[in-house]
């Protein structure tokens, strides 16, 4: 219009609106994302992928944050500019370290099972025992970073007490002990195969049933007195 020379209240009236609150409405915008994303990440069962995309969807309301502030007070952009910068490149560093993880994970995965199960048949003569042995260890069970004692209950029509109670004295341990010794005894297995050579301990970790690094190597280190790296040295 300033080039032609023509004018249109109407137009300029809407200019100056889009100018006036077009920020707020993009902050508004930014935030039904969030969300909504929050929304479709609760349906996530993988824990791994959901803990850093929770890290990253705060991250984001938080810029959006230090945006309204910025806005409404009139400051300067540069802590919400440099903010932006380490989550964009935050989220590199996801996409091409964390991804990795999990694509060497879904890779292990189908390295692992191309052959058929095997039948397993539990030692122990309790019944329900070995409805749970059938369940935890022949069906794999503890490769599910979600598996709980009360989850494993309920496949078992038991009380999550009733099985503590069963596992304590037909096996002489906790569930939690049981389940991560499977799982390490898991990683000690990938470990000594040359197959598994080439993926990261992280992801065979993953694929093992750990939902995190940090829970992996201590109950790696408090079953073995070694770290993943250390016994995958002395082998």
């Amino acid at each position: 219009m300033s080039y032609t020379g023509q004018s249109n209240a109407i137009i300029i009236g809407f200019a100056e609106l889009l100018v006036a609150y077009g920020e707020y409405a993009a902050m508004l915008f930014n935030l039904a994302v969030v969300v909504y994303a929050y929304k479709v990440l609760s349906k996530t069962q993988n824990i791994y992928k959901k803990q850093w995309l929770q890290y990253a969807l705060t991250a984001i309301t938080l810029a959006t944050v230090l945006w309204f502030v910025s806005v409404v007070f009139d400051e300067n952009y540069y802590f919400l500019w440099i903010l932006v910068s380490v989550i964009i490149y935050w989220l590199g560093h996801v996409g091409i370290y964390k991804y990795g993880i999990l694509k060497e994970a879904d890779q292990i995965h189908v390295l692992k099972y191309q052959s058929e199960k095997k039948e397993f048949k539990s030692k122990s003569k309790n019944k329900k025992i070995m409805a749970f042995e059938a369940l935890v260890k022949g069906e794999k069970k503890y490769l599910d970073p979600l598996a709980s004692q009360r989850n494993i209950a309920e496949n078992l029509d038991l009380s999550p007490e009733h099985l503590s109670t069963l596992i304590n004295q037909e096996l002489g341990k906790s569930f939690n002990t049981y389940i991560n010794e499977l799982r390490i005894e898991e990683v000690k297995m990938m470990l000594k195969n040359p197959e598994f050579d080439n993926y990261s301990l992280m992801a065979i970790g993953l694929e093992s049933g750990f939902n995190s690094k940090s829970s992996f190597y201590a109950s790696f280190k408090k079953h073995t007195g070694q770290t993943p790296s250390q016994y995958k040295q002395s082998l």
